[in-house]
């Protein structure tokens, strides 16, 4: 018994070694995960600022990012479960060494001395006095015997419980070595797969750029037509506002004219003969009345006379106000005013023209700026390709070799981990099975 919790602790701390050897590489391999995810990153979002990446190019980039996004979070799931194998693992050694194997070697000591004891108790007795005192210390024996190999089973099984810990521990880091191979060798598999699509890659963006060098002219060509076009109809628009300002003031001075001309309300000539002839009469009385004496009946009657006829002027005079204003309502007037509202019409109509056509210009001037730039960058690209594609090849090619071979390897350590994998399920199966009966048979028997 002692023996064997002497040997678990040993197995604990080799075990808890193992794992411990396996964080460099895992985290390693997250760094080198990160690192690789992130370059996909910063290469895809390249592709896609530069206007002259293709879609099928961009779109390829994006399922990189998301593949080494994955294998990212493949290796931090990797990195957190050998690490927590790890702190199981060191807690699991410090409980077994807090085990007391002078307690197990004390109850085997005690053991011993009881059976001993026994074996000298059950030799042939002594003469007859002393047969009382010899059953006594038999029966004493006994029951020291029963209670040290109670103490001595329950030991034993504190051992096999550890035993049986170590063993499900054991197991469990198996199948995570053979989860870990596996998604290595598929990660590999992948690679594979992933190596020729740089070629295709390269070649589709190399015959895009060449197709947009060899369309330049034509393309230069039309949008140069295009923006000489506009231009002309900005000219024509501005001729044509400069046209519509003209008629527009020239409308504005002949409906002045015809406003100033235009005919008055009333009969402004028989109003203004009556204001003279009310006038002179007014003048007549004046003299008349102030020819007599004030307050005589002749001065009051011509008083009366002329203050009626002074009223009679001043209603006449608002009547000659009246209608000496121009009636803008005249049939000729509305038609002058008609046609300047339509002159400046036709002149916003200009303006607005004018605008359009300016603006359309300017956006034209842009593509055509950006079309030379665009054919800049694919004459460079090819260039930079057809110089590139043989290494861009041999490095593809290369990756794909290293791959396959990495990707055997990795198939035969998943075999080998497959294989550590069951024997290691199949020995806690089995410790499962044998724990249980042992601990039945171990029970110890019950005192009669």
């Amino acid at each position: 018994m002692v023996e064997a919790h002497k040997a678990a602790v040993p197995s604990a701390e080799k075990n808890l070694a193992q794992l411990k050897t396996q964080l460099p590489a895992a985290q390693k391999a997250f760094d080198d995960a990160k690192n690789t995810a992130e370059a996909a990153q910063k290469m895809a979002a390249q592709k896609q600022a530069d206007p002259a990446t293709p879609p099928a190019d961009i779109d390829s980039a994006k399922q990189e990012v998301a593949t080494q996004a994955a294998a990212q979070a493949a290796a931090q799931k990797q990195l957190t479960a050998i690490k927590d194998q790890v702190a199981q693992a060191d807690a699991a050694l410090a409980k077994l060494r807090a085990a007391s194997p002078a307690t197990i070697a004390a109850a085997e000591k005690v053991l011993q001395t009881a059976t001993a004891q026994l074996t000298e108790a059950q030799k042939p007795a002594a003469p007859a006095a002393a047969v009382t005192t010899a059953e006594q210390e038999l029966a004493r024996i006994k029951a020291s015997l029963e209670e040290m190999t109670a103490q001595l089973a329950s030991s034993k099984a504190d051992a096999e419980h550890w035993k049986f810990a170590q063993v499900l521990q054991t197991a469990h880091n198996a199948h995570t070595a053979l989860l870990d191979k596996q998604s290595q060798y598929d990660q590999l598999v992948q690679a594979v797969k992933d190596a020729p699509q740089a070629i295709v890659n390269a070649k589709n963006d190399l015959a895009n750029a060449q197709k947009t060098v060899a369309e330049a002219p034509k393309k230069i060509q039309e949008k140069e037509a295009v923006f000489a076009q506009a231009r002309e109809t900005v000219e024509n628009a501005r001729k044509a506002v400069a046209a519509a300002e003209d008629a527009t003031k020239e409308q504005d001075k002949n409906t002045q004219a015809i406003m100033d001309a235009a005919p008055t309300m009333g009969d402004v000539t028989a109003l203004t003969k009556k204001m003279e002839a009310l006038n002179t009469d007014a003048a007549k009385l004046r003299e008349e009345r102030n020819a007599h004496s004030p307050g005589s009946p002749e001065y009051v009657d011509l008083q009366t006379k002329y203050q009626a006829k002074k009223a009679e002027i001043a209603t006449t005079q608002t009547a000659l106000t009246a209608a000496s204003v121009k009636n803008m309502e005249a049939p000729t007037v509305k038609a002058a005013q008609a046609e300047a509202d339509k002159a400046r019409a036709a002149l916003d109509d200009a303006k607005r023209a004018l605008k359009i056509a300016v603006k359309a210009a300017g956006d034209t001037e842009k593509a055509v700026a950006q079309i030379k730039k665009d054919i800049e960058a694919a004459t460079q690209l090819a260039a930079r390709l057809e110089k590139d594609m043989p290494q861009i090849v041999k490095d593809a090619e290369t990756q794909k070799a290293q791959a396959e071979q990495a990707a055997a390897a990795a198939a035969k350590e998943v075999e080998a981990a497959k294989a550590e994998a069951d024997k290691r399920r199949a020995d806690y199966e089995t410790l499962k099975t044998g724990g249980a009966k042992a601990a039945a048979l171990a029970t110890p028997p019950t005192k009669s």
